[in-house]
């Protein structure tokens, strides 16, 4: 099984360099050094909280894109200003910002993200096809939306999947009732076609969650600790569900995790620390226990990518 995970930093992650804002810089002497060898000898340093991607980096599981971003073309200062050349739409704005990376397409507002689109053309290669190919931690999602897919949304807790209630007991039996309920609702025929596209969705939902739960449950926890932060949480129940993969029989899978709060107004530096470290720990501890399962991020076992607005 080979699948594709993507942590999407939600809203701009600001960098600060002396030249610009030095009462917030962080000096050169506090980054932790990576060794590149592609950029002619030039020094690169991560933030001091980053000591996992560091050490990643340095041992070849993980590699840095930069330089890229929503741009049609390259500009200048003064085209941006004077309008003269094709711009993406929305260029100041947060939110266009974010949906072009995840359609790739700066000149057109679109429903339909890249990873979508990917399950779109690969999922037939999955022969258990009741849980979507693409499993999202942070639910709906449009880098995840495809013509013919749809994220299947879970949370961190693999108990608490689902329509609160249904399929459990409770003292005053209001479970039960609400099981029943629900059960007969979906029974029905109905001819509206807003009707039924939902009990539809409602019923792929239901099934798709028993098929999780069940091959959850078979499925020993990890032997890698993961710590009590939203990434990593996130990370580890994703490594779960690759454990879990000898029942659910993926051979492609796409997974989303946003982490939202990088648009620092103030605090930046306490702030920027804890997220950073919650990132690079997030990711530390998941190449352990992807390992640990015989896999390798950045190979052709796994990949694990970080989205961030430019």
């Amino acid at each position: 099984m080979i699948p594709l995970i993507c942590l999407f930093q939600w809203v701009q992650n600001t960098a600060i360099t002396e030249s610009t804002r030095s009462n917030l810089a962080i000096s050169e002497s506090e980054l932790l050094q990576i060794n590149p060898d592609n950029v002619g000898g030039r020094k690169f340093g991560l933030h001091p909280s980053m000591s996992e991607v560091q050490s990643l980096f340095n041992n070849k599981k993980m590699s840095f894109v930069s330089n890229i971003g929503t741009l049609i073309q390259n500009v200048t200062a003064e085209q941006v200003k004077n309008d003269s050349v094709p711009l993406p739409l929305g260029l100041f704005s947060h939110s266009d910002q974010q949906q072009e990376w995840m359609t790739g397409k700066p000149n057109v507002r679109d429903i339909r993200g890249w990873g979508g689109k990917i399950a779109d053309s690969l999922n037939s290669l999955n022969p258990q096809n009741s849980i979507s190919m693409n499993i999202s931690l942070s639910g709906t999602n449009i880098f995840q939306n495809g013509e013919n897919t749809v994220e299947f949304s879970i949370g961190t807790d693999e108990d608490n999947v689902g329509i609160d209630g249904y399929g459990e007991e409770s003292w005053d039996g209001f479970d039960d009732q609400l099981t029943k309920g629900i059960d007969r609702m979906l029974a029905r025929n109905y001819s509206d076609p807003f009707q039924k596209t939902y009990v539809d969705v409602i019923k792929t939902s239901r099934d798709a969650i028993r098929i999780f739960k069940n091959a959850m449950s078979q499925t020993s926890d990890l032997s890698t600790e993961f710590s009590d932060n939203d990434v990593s949480q996130a990370l580890r129940i994703i490594a779960k569900m690759i454990k879990a993969n000898n029942i659910l029989g993926f051979k492609r899978q796409i997974f989303f995790v946003e982490y939202s709060g990088w648009d620092h107004h103030d605090e930046l530096l306490s702030r920027q620390n804890i997220m950073l470290r919650n990132v690079s720990t997030g990711f530390g501890e998941f190449n352990m226990a992807i390992e640990g399962l015989g896999y390798r991020i950045m190979s052709h076992y796994s990949a694990c990518l970080s989205l961030a607005e430019p």
